[in-house]
């Protein structure tokens, strides 16, 4: 009975119901292209490597990124490998805008939590790459649950849930925080980040009492034990010191010489309509300088600043993970002008208004994601019609010549030289 309670007193709340509304407006969106065959390299190679899981030529050495890979899996047991890994992005990008909006509504209120999930359930690159099995949306997905747990232990380390031990219930959010933290580091090398700017928090937060804090011992103690006993047992099995890779990924700097090749792809990813109102929320933050506020700051500049130093190529898709720290500064930017012109002018605005400005910012993304998604449906396709006719007509010692080896590995059944 206190169940249904509960669940009637969720949805008794306007917020709630507004929120309900995007995630299934977002859902249903994404079906439109979610299975189209347009496949892309990397996706047919995680769907392969999932269906290979099992494979101990394949795990520790093809297999490094193994979170979303498993989902791929999991899914693989009901379907195949193709439509599992377009539901493991589906999936995620759901988790991602369920987590943004509890995150915005933690760091302030629900009406910031609304804002940030239309935001982001209609962003073009967020909307696209949530159709296709790639690492990116998984990745974002990880980087908001970093930041809601990080705010749920600075609020309160514990939670009471009956048959746990008392020392996971008085520590419960932080603990939470460094599992999440492993599980960023394994979706994708770049989840290495997520673990660099919550140590800096820390630092900047705690200073010289950093040692001594209980959040800090539980949130990147596990994930810093984890990762060097990890680390261990792979040089045992592979004779592979995973860690050089990692600092490796941090302090190549193979792009200093072109620093602002990310700055330029800026206006692409967040739309000139967006980003001034990014940039007041940035001016705001450095202002006001809340943890909350240190939280967003850090999360977005410790990861452009990285890869614009240290990754070449500047793709739009490579910014996703800190898309959503930005659309977060974008909805506080958003409340602070409507109550300064309570204050200043006295002028009431509802907050129904705001939303409405909101839903018009999100036309821009929303008329990208849907270009994007028709310019890209008719390119990579057809080898799946290729690979299954291969399986049912050719021997199987027989050679085959392939343009595109991972796709039609993934429909043909068998491995490539």
């Amino acid at each position: 009975m206190a169940v249904s309670n509960r669940i009637l007193s969720t949805l008794d709340n306007k917020y709630n119901l507004a929120f309900l509304i995007i995630l299934f407006t977002g859902i249903f969106i994404r079906l439109k292209y979610l299975f189209i065959e347009s496949i892309w390299h990397d996706e047919a190679a995680y769907m392969w490597q999932a269906s290979q899981l099992l494979n101990p030529s394949y795990i520790g050495t093809r297999i490094q990124e193994p979170l979303a890979i498993m989902v791929i899996r999991f899914y693989s047991i009901f379907t195949h490998p193709f439509t599992a890994g377009r539901l493991m992005g589906l999936t995620f990008a759901v988790i991602g805008i369920i987590a943004i909006y509890l995150l915005g509504s933690e760091i302030k209120n629900k009406f910031i939590g609304i804002i940030a999930s239309l935001l982001l359930t209609f962003h073009h690159l967020f909307w696209y790459l949530s159709e296709k099995a790639l690492l990116d949306v998984p990745l974002t997905t990880m980087f908001i649950l970093v930041a809601y747990f990080l705010i749920k232990a600075e609020k309160s380390t514990e939670f009471n849930i009956k048959y746990l031990p008392k020392i996971i219930q008085k520590n419960f959010w932080s603990i939470l925080l460094g599992l999440t933290l492993i599980a960023t580091v394994v979706t994708k090398q770049a989840g290495v980040l997520a673990f660099v700017y919550v140590l800096m928090y820390f630092l900047i937060t705690r200073k010289h009492k950093i040692i001594k804090d209980k959040i800090v011992a539980f949130s990147l103690g596990v994930p810093t034990l984890f990762i060097l006993i990890g680390s261990l047992i792979y040089y045992v099995l592979f004779k592979d010191f995973v860690l050089y890779k990692f600092f490796y990924y941090l302090f190549a700097v193979r792009s200093l010489s072109q620093p602002f090749n990310f700055v330029r792809i800026l206006p692409t990813v967040l739309t000139w309509f967006v980003l001034p109102i990014f940039l007041l929320g940035v001016i705001f933050s450095l202002l006001y300088r809340r943890k909350s506020d240190i939280i967003l700051l850090l999360w977005f500049w410790v990861y452009f600043i990285f890869f614009s130093i240290n990754i070449g190529g500047p793709l739009p898709r490579y910014l996703l993970p800190i898309v959503p720290a930005a659309l977060l500064l974008v909805a506080l930017a958003i409340d602070e002008i409507r109550i300064y012109l309570k204050q200043l002018l006295n002028l009431k605005i509802p907050k129904i208004v705001f939303i409405v400005l909101v839903v018009l910012l999100c036309v821009p993304f929303y008329q990208q994601g849907e270009s994007l998604n028709v310019n890209k449906s008719d390119s990579y396709t057809g080898f799946r019609e290729a690979g299954e006719w291969l399986a049912q007509n050719v021997p199987e010692d027989a050679v085959v010549y392939a343009g595109s080896p991972a796709a039609i590995r993934l429909f043909y059944g068998y491995e490539y030289l």
